[in-house]
């Protein structure tokens, strides 16, 4: 590579030179090319002859340096061959497993077929007797006591484990782990209060709803998100408050609820309000809701509904800015969750 650099710096000297000569004599002669001064017509002939050598004398350079250079050597890529196995390594016992009482069985090397080789005749034998197989009747008998031990003491562990977690075979449940118990819309922009007395309205509404369902009295939030999701009810827009069962509960056992709080698309709050012209009785609509739920049986669901049944807040929260109103929709079937909505009240009740 180096003898390529000097072949290069000496066409560069050769090329500096020839134009610079050239220059010279036009110079001299006072030629002017393309206009030009004469000094400058110098210039630029030596930079166009130079150049050209340097053309003409590089792709010569390279092309002797290809001719020069020897090929290179092929490339042998080395493929490990197949490892031989010992002629002792083919007589390993085969052990049969699925009956341990049975003698283990050798295949001797004699016996296995060896390339290049002539089959030998096969000398025709009478059969040999059968021989009898004995059964460990005790040996079996040991490993069943063992695993009737292991089983005992895997039911004692689960019988341990706390009530939530333990469900008995055929125990009836009042709600189960994720089971959503209520679904409510909820509009954003709300103050504190109404913030708050929105949510308690809800729980209040998913405990008796519980109650009917076989559930004790009494509701516990898992986690302190009340106060989040109040916070949350503070911000415009539109939300949907989901309730959920935070564990199995069977009868008589109060409710465990999570609450999970997701944002709708914008104008959800317009339809609603859309939606709520129509003016409805409190007091009738209240009335309605406590006779459906008188008509559930104890430990069944809600099975009919009001078509729209609106539930009113309480007293002191009727002279805050933000009056709301809860709507108990009609959507909810036998055994499934409660369709509420929480809507802006523009009547004044």
């Amino acid at each position: 590579m180096s003898w390529l650099i000097a072949v290069l710096v000496v066409a560069g000297v050769l090329a500096a030179m020839t134009g610079d000569r050239l220059g010279h004599r036009l110079g001299k002669k006072r030629v002017s090319l393309f206009s030009l001064r004469p000094r400058h017509s110098g210039t630029l002939a030596t930079c166009v002859a130079g150049g050209l050598i340097a053309l003409v004398l590089s792709p010569l350079a390279i092309w002797g340096a290809g001719l020069l250079t020897p090929a290179a050597d092929p490339v042998y890529v080395a493929v490990p061959m197949a490892r031989r196995v010992p002629v002792q390594a083919l007589a390993a016992p085969v052990a049969v497993t699925a009956r341990p009482s049975l003698t283990p069985v050798f295949v001797p090397v004699s016996a296995m077929p060896v390339a290049g080789a002539v089959p030998a005749m096969m000398p025709v034998t009478a059969p040999s007797a059968a021989t009898p197989v004995t059964v460990p009747v005790a040996q079996l008998q040991q490993q069943l006591a063992v695993a009737k031990n292991e089983i005992g003491t895997l039911r004692k562990a689960l019988a341990t484990k706390p009530a939530p977690e333990r469900v008995a075979a055929g125990e009836p449940l009042v709600a189960r782990h994720g089971e959503l118990l209520a679904s409510a819309q909820v509009p954003g922009g709300l103050g504190p209060q109404a913030a708050q007395q929105a949510l308690r309205d809800v729980l209040n509404l998913v405990e008796r709803y519980g109650q009917r369902r076989g559930a004790g009295s009494g509701l516990a939030v898992a986690g302190s998100q009340v106060a989040e999701l109040t916070n949350r009810l503070q911000t415009i827009g539109a939300f949907v408050l989901h309730v959920q069962a935070d564990r199995n509960a069977r009868r008589g056992e109060p409710l465990t609820v999570q609450l999970s709080l997701q944002a709708m698309p914008p104008g959800s709050l317009a339809e609603w309000q859309e939606r709520d012209r129509v003016e409805h009785s409190a007091t009738s609509a209240q009335a309605a809701v406590e006779q459906a739920l008188a008509q559930v049986p104890a430990g069944g669901s809600l099975a009919a509904l009001p078509a729209e049944a609106y539930v009113p807040m309480t007293e002191a929260l009727k002279t805050q800015e933000h009056k709301t109103r809860l709507v108990w929709r009609g959507e909810t079937v036998s055994g499934g969750p409660l369709m509420l909505r929480v809507s802006p009240d523009s009547t004044g009740r």
